[in-house]
Order: structure tokens, then sequence, then C-alpha cells
């Protein structure tokens, strides 16, 4: 924990920013003016020419953008410092037609234009001695995997050789050839491939791109005084001292002026929730006092120190959850200070999280929604006065209920996995806990008479009036774009609220609903086994958990009709 003087200073100030100890004004913080910039932002970091003849303090620089459209603009520029000829790749594109769709309605300049996350653009521009990403696994076993960095040392029509940068197989020589690479963005709404060289180039990237790296000059482009997910405290810890970091903001109503301040909210959104914060703080206060008084004796390896504290906390009766998050708490701290690798990520530590788990009893969710908290929540719903948010939260609740749903898994759908019969609902549940092949389940739901306690019904109007998204449940936020979904930490805070505006059941959970369902079901006289074969328990021991009723009774029904 030893760090210099610069060093000290940038991990303090990264720790306030993280807790939320900066002062603000309006909701606003300022950075430090030691890391802001009027100049050119390239200039800044590789200057005015990028001599490749060292290639890893190259390496060592980098751009970071929220966007990634900005990295392709800031990529180029950066390019046209490193000396010689470039050569530019061309891709083949294809719509992959289904339902006897006609390509024509796609043309080929359209397809040119997409550059989705994860794929290489229509034209790749290189020249000896840049910095590229490889964008996809060619051999895991040779080091090849998604996210290695390589130098390109010679450009040929079909095959590229370039240096490998990261990993063991770091100073080798491969050749990188071109691959038919599909994109992954799921909102898309057509498929097509692209013929063309895995690479991205890395002068420039997305701040989440940059995770497991460490720079040692780093410039973030801002371009907008507000952005998303918390990315520039993200941005911040990847650098070990303020004055290796550079921050570029231009606001969006006057881009000649620069502007230090920065919505405190949306910086630390993405880092973690304020609730997560107040949790990791003490863990890492203890490690912290602790590790420095073994170091004071003579110990130095500190992924020792993390495998003892966390056996220290698993021994003390903590169990798997205490484990894990203090674990989780070590991870992070260690971005935030920039030590790479990342000690509380390294095999001793996750051997001893590995056996926490196995150690551990299932839990148990003790509180269980009741029939009469579903009417409440029909209530909310169906009311015209109630509220955006009120609506979507009782109609998650209501879905992870009737159909024993998780919340990983309510919240995955989206709305053309509901298809709508006449007497039911069925729904495609695509993402699951326990489907770790992903062959996907579909999960019936049928209609009742009473249609304001019918979640087919109440699904129906919410289908209806909700905004225009792709998710089945979206993110209400004015900023939030087509694709964007509720989150879990979202959920959780709707159902904090509407249990206490409601009255209901003490103690709710994501899990209650699930179990809730589970033994109202049970009580009515429905087959135990039936129930867990519907609610996709896998074991008897996670079925009981959830239901509250004799376990050893469930335990004899349940054992008896799965051997049949």
């Amino acid at each position: 924990m030893r760090t210099g003087p610069g060093k000290q200073e940038f991990s303090q100030w990264l720790l306030r920013l993280g807790n939320g100890d900066l002062p603000s004004i309006d909701g606003e913080i300022e950075l430090p003016t030691s890391c802001l910039t009027n100049k050119d932002l390239t200039d800044e970091i590789f200057g005015q020419e990028i001599n490749t003849d060292n290639i890893d303090e190259v390496a060592s620089k980098v751009i970071l953008c929220p966007k990634n459209e900005d990295t392709l603009q800031i990529n180029n520029e950066a390019l046209q410092r490193i000396p010689g000829p470039e050569k530019t790749y061309t891709s083949i594109d294809k719509v992959i037609c289904k339902n006897g769709e006609d390509p024509s309605e796609y043309p080929k300049e359209f397809l040119y234009s997409l550059t989705p996350t994860g794929m290489p653009p229509h034209e790749l521009i290189l020249k000896n001695g840049a910095i590229v990403t490889l964008l996809r696994n060619l051999n895991i076993k040779a080091g090849l995997c998604n996210g290695t960095w390589l130098a390109v040392r010679r450009m040929h029509d079909h095959v590229l050789d370039c240096q490998v940068l990261s990993g063991e197989a770091k100073n080798k020589h491969v050749l990188i050839p071109r691959i038919t690479l599909t994109p992954s963005d799921q909102y898309l709404p057509f498929a097509f491939e692209r013929h063309q060289f895995p690479l991205h180039l890395a002068l420039a990237m997305t701040i989440n791109k940059a995770q497991g790296q460490t720079f040692s000059k780093v410039g973030l482009l801002l371009r907008r005084p507000v952005f998303s997910h918390g990315q520039l405290y993200v941005a911040f810890s990847w650098v070990r001292t303020s004055g290796v970091a550079r921050a570029f903001a231009l606001a969006l109503d006057n881009p000649s002026s620069t502007t230090s301040l920065c919505n405190l909210d949306s910086l630390l959104f993405g880092s973690v929730a304020s609730a997560t914060r107040r949790a990791y703080v003490p863990i890492v206060e203890e490690f912290v006092k602790w590790s420095e008084e073994l170091i004071a004796g003579g110990q130095e390896k500190m992924e020792t120190f993390v495998t003892v504290f966390l056996a220290r906390k698993f021994e003390k009766g903590g169990g798997k959850a205490s484990v894990q998050q203090a674990q989780a708490a070590l991870v992070w701290f260690f971005k935030l200070i920039g030590t790479y690798p990342n000690p509380a990520q390294g095999s001793l530590p996750r051997m001893v999280v590995e056996t926490s788990k196995r150690m551990a009893r299932p839990p148990v969710h003790r509180a269980k929604a009741s029939l009469d908290d579903v009417r409440k929540l029909f209530n909310v719903f169906w009311n015209r006065d109630s509220k955006l948010e009120d609506r979507r939260a009782a109609i998650l609740f209501l879905l992870m209920f009737a159909a024993y749903m998780r919340i990983s898994e309510a919240l995955a759908l989206d709305c053309t996995d509901i298809v709508r019969l006449p007497d039911r609902v069925e729904i495609a549940i695509r993402k699951s806990k326990t489907d770790q092949q992903k062959r996907g389940v579909i999960v019936p739901i049928l209609a009742s008479k009473d249609k304001k306690l019918c979640v087919v019904f109440a699904l129906d109007e919410w289908l209806r009036s909700k905004p225009p998204s792709i998710p089945l449940f979206p993110s209400v936020a004015t900023n939030a774009g087509l694709g964007d979904r509720m989150s879990a930490d979202r959920a959780r805070q709707e159902l904090d609220r509407l249990a206490k505006s409601l009255h209901l059941t003490e103690g709710l959970t994501t899990h209650s609903f699930r179990g809730g369902a589970a033994t109202a079901a049970i009580s009515a006289g429905v087959d135990p086994a039936k129930v867990m074969r519907a609610g996709r328990w896998k074991s008897l021991a996670a079925f009981n958990a959830y239901v509250a009723t004799n376990t050893a009774t469930l335990g004899r029904a349940v054992s008896s009709r799965f051997e049949d």
C-alpha cells in the first residue's frame, strides 16, 4: 500500500469521487485543474508524430471516449501521426435473409456505413506500427483472444503480420487472416455478415473497453458535460496519478469553450451503486489497516494478503456472501488505485471464493409474496392515476409471480418474447441462470375470467400503453434509448418503495415473488413436482429454500416423482 506523494493524493481524490464526498454545485463536481487541457488532445497524448520504434511506449498511451463513434474519429486522427504509407482494407458485407426477406431492401452502401460494437469498420485503414485490438478469439492457446493488443508490422493483401503486445504470447509474431464476423448487437432489426480482418484501431477506445488495462498516459475526450454510466470515474481509475490523466471537456452548447463540471449522479452511476459503496468502504478500510500492519512486519505479496483476508472472513462465520462481497470490494479498490494485475482477482483469492460457495448452505428466502400483495399490485397497475414507474414495477412483479420468474429472466425479456394466444400467453425465456446451454424455455400463463386479476390481460394492456421500446421492461429515463432496459438495482428500489407505500409483506425481495407463487400453488394442492418443474428449480435444496412448507414431506414427494 506504499505510494508516492502524487499517487497518494490522486488515490485519495478517486476515493472521495467514488464515495460521493467531493463538493458539488447543483449536482456537479469540479475536476482538478491538473487534469484539464485546452490543447489538441491527440497532440497532448501522442505528440505531433508517433515514433513506433518503441512500440511498448506507444501502447501505454490511449485516448478514452464514452461513445464508439468518437473513437473512430480519434483513431483516424492519431493514425495520421504514424509515419509511412497507409493501406485501406475494405470488407465484404452480406445480409442474412430470413422468412423470404428481400436483400435488396438493405443497400450495400447502408451496410458499409454500419460499425456495430465489436465489429471492424467497412474500411479498415492501417499503417505499419499501428496499435490494434483483436475482436474475436482466433487461437486461445496461442494467446490470440478477444481483446489482445497487437502492433501491425507488415501489411499484405490477405494477411497481416502482427506483434503481440499483451498476454502470455507477448512479443510473438502472428499472422491475422480475414474472417467472417456477425454483430452481437441484438437490437439490429436484421442480421448481416462482414468479411474483414477482426481488428480495431486501439489508439483510442471506449472507456468500457479499457477495463483491465493500466496506462502511463490517458486522454479523456468529453464532448458532453453529462454522459451516462459514471464513465469519468471509471476512466480516471485506469491511471496511477493525476499527472498522467488529461480530460478534454467540450460543452454541447458552446463547442469552443471548455468546462470542468460533470454531473455527479451520472459519474457515480456506472461505478457502483451508492448502497454498494457504503458496503465496500468499511471492507476496504478494514483490509488497508490490517494489511499495513503485515507490511510493517515485512510481508510483501499483496495477493497473499488478499487470500488470507478472505479466508479470515469465511472463518469468522461470514459465509459465502461475506467472502464474495469482500473480494468484490477489493477488486474495486485495486482498480481504483491502479494496481495491475489486480491481486484480488488472482488464482488464490478465486479459490477461496469457490471454496466458500461449495461449503455454504443453500440460502433461505424467508419472505414470501402473498396473494394479498398480488391484489395490491393489480390495483396499482389498473389505476389510471398511477405513475408509469409504478405500473412498470407492478406488472414486472406480477409476471414474476405468475411465471415463477427470476428477476434476471424477467428483465431480459423483449416484447417479441411474448406471444398472445386465445386462452393464454406464452413467454420465451431466452436467458436463465440454470440454462447454461441457452436452450431457452417457453412458459405458458393461462388467462382467467377476472381481467382485473389476470396477468395475461395486464400484459396486453402494458404492451399497448408502455413507451416504445425493444425490452418488455424498458428504462424510463429521459435520455433512454429504444434498447435500454430497466436495471435490477432499479427494480429492487421500486420494490422497496412500493412495499412501503402499499404496506406489502415485510422483508420482500425480488426472490419473494417466485417463492410466494410456489408456496401458494402447493398450499392450493398443486403437485410439488409440477411446481418445481414449472419454476425451473434444478435441485431440491434450492427449491426448499424458496417454499414455506414441510421440507421433509416435500422432499419425499418431489424425489419420488422425479425418480418416476
